[in-house]
């Protein structure tokens, strides 16, 4: 049974998560494609249970209540990879009529339509998204191509508009996972190699290059969500 239910906690107590309201409208398949400026969480994209929907949501994250509109992605699609910086939030592939690779923006303090950003190295879903303050990181996912492509890193810079560029690899097939940043790293988890893995990839940023090893989970899994505070 799917949920509209949506929970928080406070990251620096521990403790069970508390109901903070509702997503307004019936969609889910959208986990990926969440991003926030510390004050605005946004949600994007999604299935209605019939259809990919092109609905942009939005949240005051310091202000428990249910979801509104913000406005509309270029393309219906779901599972696409998010990512951004302090002011803009990014919207990267996904599943639309068929997988795609194009990469949408809005400045998250100000509700309105996605404009078109560029377009990712190859079309995927299933993809996941990392950023520091400059740099926006889209990784693994199902392309339409080889199982290679499940590999690929591909990077923008999120303050301007343009296609993505290869970043490098993870360490093997990666999806339907999630992936998180401090500000310098991003650690990347997952399905790896079409298994249920406690594999977690890392990448620096700022230095394009193939992922390495970081450690694992305490147990593999897939499907999950992932959040980081700032490096210390």
């Amino acid at each position: 049974v799917y949920s509209n239910v949506l929970d928080y906690i406070t990251t620096a107590s521990t403790g069970n998560a508390t109901d903070f309201g509702d997503f307004s409208v019936t969609v889910y398949s959208h986990a990926r494609g969440v991003t926030s400026d510390g004050t605005t969480g946004l949600f994007q994209g999604g299935y209605n249970g019939s259809a990919r929907v092109n609905t942009i949501h939005k949240i005051t994250i310091a202000t428990p209540g249910n979801s509104v509109d913000f406005g509309d992605l270029t393309e219906a699609r779901m599972r696409g990879g998010a990512a951004g910086d302090a002011t803009r939030g990014l919207c990267s592939s996904g599943s639309a009529s068929a997988n795609s690779n194009v990469i949408d923006y809005v400045t998250i303090g100000t509700a309105g339509n996605a404009t078109d950003f560029g377009d990712g190295t190859i079309v995927r879903t299933e993809l996941s998204g990392a950023s520091d303050a400059t740099r926006s990181l889209f990784l693994g996912g199902h392309g339409n191509g080889a199982a290679s492509d499940r590999v690929t890193i591909d990077y923008v810079t999120t303050q301007s508009a343009g296609n993505a560029t290869d970043f490098g690899d993870l360490t093997g097939q990666r999806f339907d996972g999630s992936s998180n940043s401090n500000g310098t790293k991003a650690l990347s988890v997952g399905y790896h190699n079409n298994a249920t893995s406690n594999i977690i990839d890392q990448v620096t940023i700022q230095t394009a290059a193939n992922a390495t090893d970081f450690g694992d989970l305490t147990v593999a899994r897939f499907g999950m969500g992932a959040a980081s505070g700032t490096a210390a």
